[in-house]
């Protein structure tokens, strides 16, 4: 009869094995953890931690922590973080990298979709807040539609185009870094929206 449920084990165990890293952050939410990496945003020379979730309960958005002077291994989401902003963006995350400057680099994108765009986010750390510190966005929709933008809210200047052959153009409004904690998709520039 032992014999018999050996392979049964196994199975479980290979099971368990295969489904995806899942971590409790808050009682009752289930996170699935995208992407991971180290780097110093806030350039102390200490090595911080940032993790793209995604939530159970809100599948096409992801959120993003960040853990200042983090020395773990691996991410401990039930560990108070620095800052989470929830619903970054929506969509597939395809890269999430740091930069030499200490900012951080997330890279959404829809390919093959109906509409398909592509959004990164610089995430900069500045005089003791966590920024939108530029934003760069391209689509082209199924009616035809095709455009991109470029916005870098430390310097104030963007560019943007919309169809082709137009060239970018150079957008002339007064641009402010905005905290990664005020983000949402309703602060995106007019020209940076399809």
């Amino acid at each position: 009869m032992k014999t018999a449920f050996r392979p049964a084990r196994w199975v479980w165990i290979l099971f368990l094995a295969i489904i995806p890293v899942r971590l409790s952050a808050e009682p009752g939410r289930s996170l699935e953890v995208l992407r991971e990496i180290t780097l110093d945003i806030d350039q102390d020379g200490k090595r911080d931690r940032a993790v793209l979730t995604r939530n159970d309960d809100e599948s096409s958005y992801v959120d993003l922590h960040i853990y200042l002077d983090d020395d773990t291994d691996k991410s401990d989401l039930s560990r108070k973080p620095s800052i989470v902003k929830r619903h970054l963006a929506s969509g597939h995350v395809y890269e999430m990298a740091s930069s030499g400057n200490g900012s951080l680099r997330v890279e959404v994108r829809c390919g093959g979709c109906s509409n398909d765009y592509d959004t990164v986010f610089s995430i900069a750390y500045r005089a003791g807040d966590f920024l939108v510190g530029g934003l760069t966005r391209s689509w082209e929709l199924r009616d035809g539609r095709i455009g991109s933008c470029d916005v870098n809210y430390l310097t104030g200047k963007a560019v943007a185009s919309k169809g082709l052959p137009t060239r970018n153009k150079v957008i002339r409004t007064a641009l402010m870094p905005i905290k990664l904690a005020d983000w949402s998709e309703q602060k995106t520039l007019r020209a940076c929206r399809p």
